[in-house]
């Protein structure tokens, strides 16, 4: 019978038998490992097995009912008392020698006791079970996990810092608001004086002082017996004539000269004077004009003062006062310092209280912005790129530039930005304006992608059938139908104000440019032939015609119809006419990678599926 053994004994780890009974179990290696939750799953084949679980100081075996933890002391049953021994019979009286008497039998022997249980621990899912003799007596639970301690969290939030702290309503430390900036008090000329403009408080005029009363003078009148004068706030006084006094000695008489009268005028002549002295300017500057006149003793300084500023004379030709002070004129021009600066003989007004550079700047709405290669521009409708001012709009909310782009409407009001070209050449009197791109608008019948992906009709734009590009469907317009397109522009469906070219509106073009139309070919993108060559075209006309390349009609049979073919070697343009006699072609203009000799307007199967070019309108037609 097996013995269950104590930790202590356990802890040998490998056990050896302690007496006779002690079923031999050295075999069974015993393993360690930390918890119990490493133990490895206890079935049929490990029973027996021994495992030692450090973290707890136990040893576990593996029983017919699972792990169970070798513990507590065992003690070994009592060994059943044998039975008495049966007593010898006794002995038979001498006499005849009768038969022996039977032997009495033995007692039975006594049941050995049943050996002692000892009690095990038997680990469970939240604790651990006492078992003694096989009884549950005691259910030992786990401690549950005390809470995890929250701490408190911070995050921005739109006007601080939020803290969140566990049971407790979140609080937010709002940011300090900024602190008023100071506004300093500005002034203008008003219409009667100095206008004094300061924040939180209504504008104050300092007016005008007004002009003093003007001075009364004396009068005098003749009056009977004199003249009568008369000054203000006081009574008129009367100067009387005087009286006529007795005749009087003339002075050559009181003169006592002793001659004739003719003498003593004679005598009374003075000597020459000398010639006098003209006067000269000294000085002429600030407004100061100092005359000298005379030399020597006769020498007599004036002093003129052409304008005064305050106390201080000035020169009005190149300065001015302003508020009792004195400023170079601007330009020959005055001006209020308090709102303008003068910059290179001009006047300019303050850009939100501050001067600037006029020559790399301008102001605008009180904000300064850098001038776009020394041009002033209206941000709200113009962009300033590799120095030029670009006039630009919106398209379905999208920004294009009125130079050479434009926004294009169609039929069913949907809306594309597309690159536009005048090509004018005088000397061939040719005027029109072209789309400078391939149409790429969506059609519900007759149009494609090249190879049937989106990003090449993004990039080259879409081919389309003539019936699609006339605007019909293919069973009015296409291949084998005959249809009257009518007289005019043929709108097809290019965007509104627009048209489908016709044939000799492509013939024309092509013969009003130089090169044979290799000048409307793009500059990049055209691929050479092993065999024939090739090389790109100048775009001299900016009309940017790139290798798109086709999708293959019927007139090329079953086998090919609808491949895509000669991209980076060819592209064409449909026109509006169809060909005369011959419901299964309309006219095109081809141009391919042999520049000059493949440029020409011929003919397309209507299957097949081309780009587009439209031409605009022509007022009056």
């Amino acid at each position: 019978m097996k013995k269950i053994l104590s930790p202590l004994f356990c802890m040998a780890l490998f056990f050896a038998a302690c007496d006779d009974e002690l079923t031999n179990i050295s075999g069974n290696s015993a393993e360690t490992v930390t918890a119990f939750s490493d133990l490895r799953e206890c079935n049929k084949d490990i029973v027996g097995k021994l495992v030692y679980v450090s973290d707890s100081v136990m040893v576990f075996a593996c029983m017919d009912d699972g792990w169970a933890a070798v513990t507590g002391d065992v003690k070994n049953g009592t060994n059943g008392s044998n039975g008495s021994d049966g007593k010898n019979g006794t002995n038979g009286k001498n006499g005849k020698d009768g038969t022996n008497g039977k032997d009495g039998t033995n007692g039975k022997d006594g049941k050995n006791g049943s050996d002692g249980a000892s009690c095990t621990v038997k680990a469970i899912d939240d604790g651990y079970k006492v078992l003694c003799g096989g009884d549950s007596v005691e259910v030992l639970l786990n401690g549950t996990d005390g809470a995890t301690g929250k701490s408190c969290s911070i995050k921005q939030a739109k006007d601080g810092i939020e803290m969140s702290c566990p049971d407790a309503d979140p609080v937010t430390i709002k940011n300090g608001t900024s602190g008023d900036t100071g506004k300093s008090c500005s002034i203008r000329q008003a219409k009667d004086g100095i206008e004094v403009s300061c924040p939180g408080a209504d504008p104050v005029t300092i007016k005008d002082g007004t002009a003093g009363e003007a001075g009364k003078s004396c009068t005098a009148k003749q009056v009977d017996g004199g003249i009568e004068v008369s000054c203000p706030d006081s009574a008129p006084v009367i100067i009387k004539n005087g009286t006529a006094g007795a005749e009087g000695k003339n002075a050559f008489e009181l003169s006592d000269f002793e001659g004739s009268l003719a003498e003593w005028f004679d005598s009374m002549k003075g000597e020459n004077g000398k010639n006098g002295t003209s006067c000269n300017i000294e000085n002429d500057k600030d407004g100061i004009v100092t005359l000298k006149c005379g030399e020597g003793e006769n020498e007599v300084t004036t002093t003129l003062y052409k304008a005064v500023c305050g106390k201080e004379p000035y020169e009005p030709q190149t300065h001015f006062c302003f508020n009792d002070r004195i400023y170079l004129l601007c330009g020959g021009k005055n001006y209020n310092i308090y709102n303008q600066f003068c910059f290179n003989d001009a006047v300019y007004d303050f850009c939100d209280g501050d001067d600037y550079d006029p020559t790399v700047q301008y102001c605008r709405n009180y904000k300064l912005y850098d001038l776009c290669d020394g041009q002033t521009y209206d941000r709200n409708t113009q962009d300033c790129m590799d120095g030029k001012v670009r006039e630009f709009s919106k398209c379905a909310g999208v920004k294009y530039y009125l130079d050479n782009q434009f926004c294009a409407t169609f039929a069913d009001g949907t809306k594309q930005i597309n690159y536009k070209v005048t090509i004018t050449i005088e000397e061939k009197n040719y005027s029109a304006t072209w789309m400078a791109n391939n149409l790429k608008y969506a059609t519900a019948e007759g149009s494609y992608c090249y190879e049937d992906k989106d990003d090449n009709c993004n990039r080259y734009g879409r081919f389309y059938t003539w019936a699609a590009a006339v605007g019909k469907s293919e069973s009015q317009c296409g291949r084998g139908h005959t249809c009257n397109l009518g007289e005019g522009f043929i709108q097809g469906l290019c965007p509104n104000g627009w048209h489908l070219p016709s044939k000799s509106e492509f013939e024309a073009l092509i013969d009003a440019v130089e090169d044979g139309a290799n000048s409307l070919r793009s500059s990049y993108g055209w691929e050479k032939d092993p065999k024939y060559g090739g090389f790109n075209g100048t775009n001299a006309y900016s009309f940017d015609a790139y290798p798109a390349g086709i999708r293959l009609g019927l007139d090329q049979g079953e086998k090919y119809y609808g491949k895509y073919w000669n991209f980076h070697y060819q592209t064409g343009f449909w026109t509006s006419t169809a060909k005369s006699g011959d419901a299964n072609y309309a006219h095109r203009l081809e141009l391919d990678y042999r520049g000059s000799s493949g440029n020409s307007v011929g003919s397309e199967d209507k299957s097949a599926a081309i780009s587009v070019r439209c031409v605009k309108n022509k007022p009056g037609k």
